[in-house]
């Protein structure tokens, strides 16, 4: 293969890295900043009035298999005296922070009261649990981001490398050995 050639997909191929890296930042940032900014909402009663579940599969709680995660439907009425309704069961992946919520959403999936967390800024921003932390995986995101970038930028400064490399030669062989 050509020599411009493997640099152009060497090249390419950093690029890429360099965005899949930086891609996995700004979803990192977004995410982080969802679960930061809510453990600032507030609660508030809430009527559950429908609830059906779905199989997540994997480790939601630490353990292996199939789970059943709780989507409730509920209705609310905020600070401002309006009612709101929602579906969101967390803002995270953390499902095991409430199981006893979990247990009865699933067993009675009729009305059932409790509370919610809503944004006081925005209410139609609500879910059933909360988080309280930052999930360990968004230090992984960021973890894998960086090595996506640095291993882009090593490519594209070896390309670059090369390259120079490759001017410096050929410059300085016509210099010394004309025609």
């Amino acid at each position: 293969m050509n020599k411009s050639l493997e640099n152009v997909i060497e090249c390419i191929v950093g690029l890429l890295f360099l965005a899949a890296g930086i891609l996995l930042c700004v979803f990192t940032y977004y995410y982080s900043k969802t679960m930061i900014e809510g453990a600032n909402w507030i609660s508030a009663p809430a009527t559950i009035t429908y609830t059906y579940s779905s199989e997540a599969y994997g480790s939601l709680s630490g353990s292996s298999g199939i789970e059943y995660v709780p989507h409730p439907v509920y209705t609310f009425v905020a600070a401002d005296g309006k009612t709101y309704s929602g579906s969101q069961y967390s803002l995270s992946f953390d499902t095991e922070r409430s199981p006893q919520v979990n247990e009865a959403m699933l067993q009675s999936p009729t009305v059932v009261d409790g509370s919610i967390y809503y944004d006081p800024k925005n209410p139609d921003d609500s879910a059933v649990i909360k988080p309280l932390f930052i999930p360990t995986f968004s230090f992984v995101f960021i973890l894998m981001a960086l090595v996506f970038i640095d291993c882009g930028i090593m490519l594209i400064k070896e390309v670059i490398k090369r390259e120079e490399h490759s001017i410096y030669r050929h410059t300085h062989h016509h210099k010394h050995h004309p025609g």
